[in-house]
């Protein structure tokens, strides 16, 4: 999901196409979408353990504690924010068994210097 600051708050941007999960089912045709990436935009991806985690009485984390979280935090380094994610869950969580893998990694575009040049490695 890519976040991006506009009136300094956080807002998620959503693609118009599906929102089918990736690898769910095979030979599943995607529609293609495009956005244009800016500086300072933040593309966070998820498992689906991390909207299901379950507490002991049986409730979600969900879709809106885990976009409240991101959107609350979005402003810190990418590893920050994945602990303060990470930390929500698990103190919503509690002491619940989990039956799923909880996996999230987030990235921060930043702007090239103005002396960048694409280079041979």
């Amino acid at each position: 999901m890519l976040f991006r600051k506009f009136e300094g708050r956080w807002q998620p941007q959503r693609l118009e196409a599906g929102d089918t999960a990736v690898g769910l089912l095979p030979g599943i045709l995607f529609e293609q979408e495009t956005l244009e990436l800016k500086a300072g935009d933040l593309l966070v991806a998820f498992t689906d353990g991390i909207s299901e985690a379950m507490n002991a009485a049986d409730e979600e984390f969900g879709e809106l504690r885990r976009m409240e979280t991101i959107e609350c935090n979005g402003g810190l380094s990418s590893d920050e924010l994945a602990k303060r994610v990470l930390c929500a869950v698990d103190e919503f969580v509690g002491s619940a068994q989990q039956r799923d893998d909880m996996t999230l990694m987030g990235m921060r575009l930043i702007e090239a210097p103005q002396s960048s040049a694409p280079r041979a490695w």
